[in-house]
């Protein structure tokens, strides 16, 4: 699913911020890093609203945590690959703050 997304924060290597909306419900995301001994430490918060939420609230859940895990899966993969595979994902931003990733 495709949500049309405006970037309201970005502080490099420490936090980005995003919202979106689609069939009536607006979605508010934020991912802060933090270095651990361990490595980097990501921390996602999400939040909602919107009148047909009480209705979806499962079915929007269950979606949220796959594409959590997706998401977190795929910044690890990119973020421990060598540099020359890295350069292969892109992130796109239009005019009007849309971001398209690939």
């Amino acid at each position: 699913m495709a949500i049309p997304s405006t970037i309201s924060e970005a502080v490099p290597l420490r936090q980005l911020a995003w919202s979106g909306e689609t069939g009536g419900i607006l979605g508010i995301n934020v991912w802060s890093f933090s270095v651990t001994p361990e490595g980097t430490h990501v921390r996602t918060e999400e939040s909602w609203e919107g009148v047909s939420l009480p209705a979806q609230t499962k079915g929007i859940q269950d979606a949220l945590d796959a594409s959590l895990i997706r998401w977190l899966s795929f910044l690890k993969t990119r973020s421990e690959a060598p540099e020359a595979q890295v350069s292969s994902c892109t992130v796109q931003y239009s005019s009007d703050s849309k971001i398209k990733y690939s």
